[in-house]
């Protein structure tokens, strides 16, 4: 019994070669046919339900193709669907799979001319073959680069006997025959590659004749999606630790889109900002749906980027700071990757020795406004000298304007930029950069050393040996900051007492209320290292206590001293701290057409996902010109107080004022988004130190104009709702 509907009867066609028996035999023993058993499952085996399809038509059509026939990966699918029972035939996780490990038993890469007899009935002779020209790409994954050796590999042919193939080197007139199992006939083509590049201008033959353009771009454009991986169904993406990627789904199958995309890298010469943009691109459409976005795209093209020559980068190493073209390279800033390091960590206690960052960078969020002012600041840093008094300030900006909204502060900018100085020529940096007090310095590395890094307790809990990761309240948080600045402060004319004294109470304020015990190693550790610091640190350099000089107190009134000096009196009143503001036009127009833009836009998945909720709006006390606005599926009520434990703020609600009144909202994220959207032009980001997250849902609008904005999109949502319910 067949799975399949009975076939039409076929039309008349063109004639087909002549195929010997022995070579599909052998094809059929290459691609693990003989058993006539589906195979695609490892547990059950059924039969193939259509073998004479098999046999007769889709092996002897492929007998004497190589990787490098545009439709070899078309016509194993089609054997694979045909071949795999009624279970596995139309399941892409079944075929892709069963078509990958096909293909590695055809030969590789060499462009032939495979030997095709005419049948009879066209007045064909065995004697007399034909040649079909195969255009494929260079050997050894090297696009359109010498092989190292002459490809040696043989390919499917008609005839069965074993024969004799000449593997020409195509870039040397010399050849030798290597045995054969399948009988081949030709010389290899040659590929030269350009001077210029090894992407430009790609080259072929066909029987001593130059191939035409569309047959070049065609080659090209194979070698092109061999290079990036893209010759294979799969996404290919996966972990940012792994950039070659593991994502064995299948990709989008945009690949018109992607050639379109292709073309301009495969025959032109592209700067690096275009470069990363146009890849940017191509991995967007090639990956799957769960890899097309974010760092997943970002490890991507940081990859393949590296593939690429440079063309716009002086030759000689001494003049490549010399220009803006020049800098990026040097800089790392051909790709958009922050490539800021990441902040220290238990391993890690020197935040210079860390992995870099792989999010998407600034410019690349902001759009052309940011990547043009990168691009001023780079062409201001054309020629400058480690010795050049502004080059130190415009580096600075250079890292801030750079680097991810994960990196947006000076410590991480200073970091980056004293990197980025070493890579300049010249003597030693301006003054204003050596001239650091030494106090300043340790200072500051003893508050790195001893901030929290995130408000999670940091103990691991005996029970699943795991790191607790209960949330500290923003209030301890506070104290716990406090008191790193008044041990950073205090530290170089501290005893070994009174250190240790402060320390630990640092330990026990930045843990939950179920992990409070003390922990006596790492407190020991936090001292060697703080000595460690403030060993060469001149005591004369350091400032002493407000009130009273530390090494007058008793080790009781000093530890009363520094805890009452560091514990937060109320909820934090002081000015958002603001590091980011939007660029967007604020006009009221403008305004409408985001709004009513994205009004357009279909759902998302996370949208549809909350169908019911509650948007809000609120001001804090000491800000009253900043409004934040969001959305949750809980009580309002409840949300706030979440928001004043984490932030150590006080709210102060705007929408609505009281929680009872609050308003139910169908799909509460795309109004919140609509909202966001509207007021996009007043937007500010803003770092939260108690709760360590920077957040952009804080917009510079009056209570009133965000109550109105709000009301809104509430309404219109609701209406539009009703009609389809």
């Amino acid at each position: 019994m067949s799975w399949y509907p009975a076939s039409p009867a076929p039309t008349p066609g063109p004639a087909r070669p002549v195929v010997s028996a022995a070579a599909v035999a052998q094809l059929k023993e290459d691609l693990g046919l003989l058993n006539g058993k589906c195979g695609s499952s490892s547990t059950k085996s059924w039969p193939c339900p259509n073998k004479t399809k098999v046999d007769g038509e889709l092996l002897p059509a492929l007998v004497g193709l190589t990787r490098a026939s545009p439709n070899l990966r078309q016509k194993l699918k089609e054997l694979a669907e045909t071949w795999h029972c009624g279970f596995h035939y139309d399941k892409d996780i079944r075929v892709g799979p069963r078509v990958e490990l096909w293909l590695a038993s055809f030969p590789s890469g060499n462009t032939t001319m495979a030997a095709v007899a005419p049948p009879a009935s066209a007045g064909g002779s065995s004697k007399a073959p034909s040649y079909e020209p195969v255009l494929v790409p260079a050997q050894g994954g090297a696009l359109l680069s010498p092989p190292t050796t002459p490809p040696k590999k043989n390919v499917h042919a008609p005839g069965g006997s074993v024969t004799t193939t000449k593997a020409t080197n195509p870039y040397s007139t010399s050849s030798s025959p290597t045995p054969a199992k399948y009988s081949t006939a030709g010389p290899a083509p040659a590929l030269p590659s350009s001077p210029a590049t090894a992407y430009h201008h790609a080259q072929a033959t066909t029987s001593g004749a130059l191939a035409s353009a569309a047959q070049r771009e065609a080659t090209a454009m194979r070698q092109l999606r061999a290079r990036l991986g893209l010759d294979s169904r799969y996404c290919g993406s996966g972990k940012k630790d792994n950039p070659d990627g593991s994502c064995g789904r299948l990709s989008a199958g945009k690949d018109g889109e992607i050639d379109k995309l292709l073309m301009p890298l495969a025959t032109l010469k592209l700067a690096g900002p275009d470069l990363a943009d146009l890849l940017d691109q191509v991995a967007g459409k090639w990956h799957c749906h769960l890899h097309a976005w974010g760092h997943y795209k970002a490890d991507r093209v940081a990859h393949w980027i590296k593939l690429f020559p440079i063309t716009d980068v002086p030759v000689t190493a001494t003049d490549v700071y010399k220009s803006a073209s020049g800098l990026r390279n040097l800089l790392g800033l051909r790709c958009w990757t922050c490539g800021s390091y990441l902040k220290k960590c238990e391993t890690n206690p020197d935040p210079l020795m860390g992995p870099r960052c792989g999010a998407q960078s600034m410019p690349y969020h902001k759009g052309d406004s940011h990547k043009a002012a990168v691009d001023e600041i780079l062409k201001s840093l054309a020629g400058l000298t480690r010795a050049s008094p502004g080059l130190w300030a415009e580096l600075v900006t250079l890292a801030q304007k750079w680097h991810c909204k994960s990196h947006p502060g000076v410590v991480y900018a200073e970091d980056r930029a004293r990197e980025w100085l070493a890579l300049f020529p010249g003597g030693p940096p301006a003054a204003a950069i050596t001239t650091t007090n030494p106090f300043d310095e340790a200072q500051m590395k003893i508050k790195e050393l001893l901030c929290p890094l995130s408000p999670q307790c940091p103990v691991i809990a005996e029970s699943t040996g795991k790191w607790c990761q209960k949330p500290i309240a923003g209030r301890n948080m506070r104290h716990c900051d406090n008191l790193a600045d008044e041990i950073a402060r205090l530290a170089v004319n501290l005893d070994d007492g009174k250190l240790k004294v402060s320390l630990e109470l640092l330990d026990v304020v930045g843990r939950c209320s179920v992990h409070n015990n003390l922990d006596a190693v790492r407190v020991a550790q936090w001292q060697s290292q703080t000595r460690h610091i403030t060993r060469n640190v001149p005591r004369a350099a350091a400032p002493v206590g407000p009130s009273s000089t530390p090494a007058l107190q008793s080790l009781t009134e000093f530890e009363q001293d520094i805890y009452s000096r560091s514990t937060p009196s109320g909820y934090d009143e002081s000015p958002l701290r603001i590091v980011d503001r939007s660029d967007v036009p604020r006009d009221h127009e403008s305004n409408r057409q985001r709004g009513t833009s994205k009004w357009r836009e279909p759902l998302t998945k996370e949208e549809h996902a909350v169908e019911w909720g509650f948007l809000y709006a609120y001001t804090v006390k000491g800000n009253p010109k900043y409004v934040k606005i969001g959305y949750t599926s809980r009580d309002v009520a409840t949300r706030h107080i979440e928001w004043q434990t984490a932030c150590d703020r006080q709210v102060t609600a705007a929408y609505p004022e009281v929680s009872k009144a609050a308003v139910l909202v169908p799909y509460p994220r795309r109004v919140e988004a609509l909202c966001h959207a509207e007021l996009e032009g007043c937007r500010v980001r803003v770092a939260c130190g108690p709760c360590r997250v920077q957040h952009e849902e804080w917009f510079e609008v009056s209570e009133q104009e965000a109550i109105d904005v709000i009301e809104k999109w509430t309404e219109k949502m609701a209406k539009n709702y009703n009609k389809k319910h």
